[in-house]
Order: structure tokens, then C-alpha cells, then sequence
């Protein structure tokens, strides 16, 4: 357009001496006689001038078709635009409003009011009727949201908020929006779009509630694998009083009778020779008495109940040393004693640990740490085994024992975190808070 303009501009000046000239010639009279016919200065460039006007022209005329060209295809782009946008807009649920706060009027296109079932003129666009559509519920959120963009807090606002449908039911909407300001800073327009997002909305509310089944679930789980723990210590304190005061008894008794008998067969002798048989039964007895006393100390120690758990890891730490090739050390502080649930969980641990140990690590040595750190208790035990592969106990081959070690951790509200590696040895920590509340269990 500037070039046009000096085009223009050009041809007025160009086109004015000529003009000039005819305004200001004198005709000569018909009876006179031209002795000499001297030309004006303009008159020498007349053709010149002819010339330049012409090509002027037809710059003017060439830079008009090509404005009028660029126009066209300018035009052409919009219409484009504006085809591809009803596409994109029926394809998304997409909808676009104006709303013009000099006029207070509020464009919205027919593709909105669609989504909320509605016909081109079946719906007022009056702001107030239309912001009536907006859910109840939804309408402060969603009427804080516009209002601090208006105040310039932000650029735009986006917000998801409920509308009421035709036919009465709700559609979510996802409504973005940003500000158009005068020069004084204020608002002169607010223009934005709404996106019908009901279909999302329902698909996450279905994920929430399949989250919230499976979370019940795991739960359950979880509750019953605790009251299995529970009830096996249950079980397991019963079955050491019944093997304790029962079947040790019986074998202690069992073994006083045939020392009893060997004495009174040592006085014949015709006898004498059975001595050394009665004496072998005697042994066997003593020895099953003492498997008993064992199997009913692993299965409830009663020293964890009548001595505390350092006295208790202590005594078995010693004795996986004694019946096994393996040294175990054992280190605890001074402040280390926990209430008698808690420490029944850590006593299980320790012992599936060590159990572990001799059965699979090939180890040498062990050391068993316990003490107090920043409000938890923190049980170690470290081994020079052959370790094992995390990988594949990552993916669940894991033994029964590491599964009874996490769940009863997990129960007391604490961690397990196992560092190993292959040939070099395992380390297992345990970190369970102070205070924490373990699923009481029979110490009887």
C-alpha cells in the first residue's frame, strides 16, 4: 500500500505541468505570421514526459493487480483456516465464545451450543443465561478462575468444570481463556474456548474407582496376611507350651524310668548284660528330650518374653554358632529394648536371616547389629556369603523366608533394603520405628 500511495503521488506530479500548460497557452491570432516559433522548456520534454507517465501508469496499474492478487490468496488462506478450524472443532468437541465487554454481548459459535444440545437460535447468549449453564457446584471455581484473569493476575485461565446439557444431564468442560485489554489496561474482550471432555472424565473416574477396588483389595491381602502372621505365633506359642510341658516331660520322665531300671537290673546278674542296651535308650531319650526343649524354644522363646530381645538374639546367635559352621557375631547399645511385640518381629527376622545364611550362602562368617537411630530401631545382618542375584528376586524368585521378613516389616510400619552381590556377600537392614505398633500376639 505505501507503494502505491507514492505511485500515486508520482503520476500528480508528473501529470501537473502538463496540465499547467494548457491552462496557461495563448492561441495565436489566424492573420498573424510566426517569424520565428520558439518551444517552451516544457515543450522539449513533452515526449519524455509522455513516456515516464505511461510507465507510471502501468506500475500503478501492475501494482494494482498484484494487491488484488495478494488479496485473493490472502482471502483463500482465511477461508482455509476457518474450514480446517470447523474440521478440527467438530472432530475435538471444540467450541469458541467472544464476549465483548463495551457491547456486553457474548458470541458463541453453534458448534458450543451443540455440545450442550442446543440449536444456533434455540439459546440465549445473554452472559447471564448463558453463565447459568455453568453447574452450581462448579460456578465459584470456575467464576474465580475468569475473574483473576480480568484482574491481570494471570496472562489466561484454564479450568475443568461442569455445564448442564439440554436433556438435563452434565457435560465436563474443559474452558480456556485469556484477556484482550484497551490501552487504559482495561478489559475490552475475553475470548476462549470449550472443550467437551465427558468421555476423559468418566474413563478417570472408572481408573479411580478400579484403583480404589484394587487398593481394597491389597488391603485385604495385606490384613490377612498379618492376622496369618499373628495367628502362626498364636499357633506356634501353643505348640511349644504342649511340646514343653507335655512331650519334654514325658521324655524326661521317660529317661529317669530307665535309669530307674537300669539300677534296679543291675543288682541280678543274670541282668547285668542288658546294662549297656538300657543305657543306649537312656541316651536316645535324653537327646530326643533335648530336641524337644529345642524345637520349643525355636518355635516361642521364652527368653524373649522373660529376659528381653538382646538376651534373646544373644542366646541364639550362640547357638546357630555351636550347631552350625558358621561364627556370628552379635552387638547391640544399651538402649536397644523395644516392647514384646516388636520385638518378637525383630527376633523372626534375625532367625529366618541366620536361617538363610546357613542354608544358602555358603558364608563363613555373620554379624548381627542392633541399635537405636534418630526415634528407629535398626537391625543389621551382614554375611561373607556368595550373595545372589537381585534381578531375579526382584522379579519374585524369592524364598519364603525374605517374603516373611518384608511382611512382618511391612506390618510393624518399617523398611527392609538388601545390598548383595554375587560372591561378595549379602547385607540386610531393618528399620522400624521406635513407637511402632505391631500386631500384638500371643506371649503366653
Amino acid at each position: 500500500m505505501p507503494f502505491i500511495a507514492a505511485l500515486v503521488v508520482l503520476l500528480c506530479l508528473v501529470a501537473a505541468p502538463f496540465a499547467a500548460a494548457e491552462q496557461t497557452s495563448v492561441p495565436e491570432p489566424a492573420d498573424a505570421t510566426v517569424l520565428l516559433n520558439e518551444a517552451v522548456p516544457w515543450q522539449q520534454y513533452e515526449l519524455a514526459g509522455a513516456a515516464l507517465l505511461i510507465v507510471l501508469q502501468a506500475a500503478l496499474i501492475g501494482a494494482l493487480l498484484l494487491q488484488r492478487s495478494r488479496r485473493r490468496h490472502v482471502e483463500s488462506a482465511l477461508v482455509e483456516s476457518q474450514q480446517r478450524y470447523s474440521l478440527a472443532s467438530a472432530a475435538g468437541a471444540v467450541g469458541i465464545w467472544d464476549w465483548n465487554f463495551e457491547t456486553n454481548e457474548l458470541f458463541i459459535d453453534s458448534r458450543l451450543k451443540s455440545l450442550l444440545g442446543f440449536d444456533d437460535t434455540e439459546i440465549s447468549t445473554r452472559p447471564q443465561d448463558w453463565g447459568s449453564r455453568v453447574h452450581p457446584q462448579d460456578l465459584a471455581n470456575a467464576g474465580a478462575a475468569v475473574q483473576a484473569c480480568m484482574d491481570g493476575h494471570t496472562d489466561t485461565y484454564q479450568v475443568e468444570h461442569r455445564m448442564l446439557h439440554k436433556n438435563g444431564s452434565v457435560r465436563w468442560m474443559l474452558s480456556r481463556g485469556s484477556a484482550i485489554r484497551g490501552a487504559d489496561g482495561g478489559v475490552r474482550r475475553l475470548v476462549g474456548t470449550k472443550v467437551d471432555i465427558t468421555e476423559r472424565k468418566e474413563a478417570e473416574e472408572s481408573i479411580r474407582e478400579n484403583q480404589a477396588i484394587l487398593r481394597s483389595s491389597h488391603q485385604q491381602v495385606q490384613d490377612l496376611a498379618g492376622l496369618l502372621i499373628a495367628s502362626q505365633e498364636v499357633e506356634r506359642a501353643r505348640i511349644a507350651r504342649e511340646l514343653h510341658d507335655d512331650l519334654s516331660q514325658q521324655t524326661a520322665g521317660l529317661s529317669i524310668a530307665l535309669s530307674a531300671l537300669k539300677r534296679r537290673l543291675g543288682e541280678k546278674p543274670e541282668t547285668r548284660d542288658l546294662s549297656g542296651e538300657i543305657s543306649l535308650l537312656q541316651e536316645r531319650a535324653l537327646g530326643l528330650a533335648e530336641n524337644i526343649r529345642n524345637l520349643s524354644h525355636d518355635l516361642h522363646p521364652s527368653v524373649l518374653q522373660h529376659a528381653g530381645l538382646v538376651a534373646a538374639l544373644t542366646a541364639h546367635c550362640s547357638d546357630i554358632e555351636q550347631k552350625h559352621a558358621l561364627i556370628v557375631t552379635f552387638d547391640a547399645s544399651e538402649d536397644v529394648e523395644v516392647p514384646p511385640a516388636l520385638g518378637l518381629c525383630l527376633y523372626r527376622v534375625t532367625q529366618e536371616a541366620l536361617r538363610n545364611i546357613v542354608t544358602h550362602s555358603g558364608a563363613g562368617r555373620a554379624e548381627v547389629r542392633l541399635l537405636r537411630l534418630n526415634g528407629h530401631v535398626e537391625l543389621t545382618i551382614e554375611d561373607d556369603g556368595r550373595g545372589f542375584d537381585t534381578a531375579k528376586a526382584a522379579k519374585g524368585h524369592r524364598g519364603l523366608g525374605l517374603v516373611s521378613i518384608n511382611e512382618r516389616v511391612r506390618l510393624a510400619g518399617g523398611t527392609v533394603s538388601i545390598v548383595t552381590e554375587l560372591e561378595k556377600g549379602t547385607r540386610l537392614r531393618v528399620q522400624i520405628p521406635a513407637a511402632a505398633h505391631v500386631l500384638a500376639t500371643s506371649q503366653a
